[in-house]
């Protein structure tokens, strides 16, 4: 996969996290609350794989 869309994925997993975490304020969604950090594991490896170098 190309690196540029390997870390767009990403930020768009880490803005997902943050703005679940932010979300889960609001009173009837308090849910959010305990399941902001699902998308960071998601984050991590798309970022590994974006900085990881190519096999010649």
């Amino acid at each position: 996969m190309n690196k540029t869309f390997l870390l767009v994925l990403a930020v768009i997993a880490l803005a997902a996290s943050i703005g679940m975490k932010i979300m889960s304020k609001d009173a009837a969604l308090t849910e959010l609350e305990d399941f902001w950090w699902t998308p960071l594991p998601l984050a991590l490896i798309l970022l590994i794989l974006a900085n990881r170098k190519a096999k010649v």
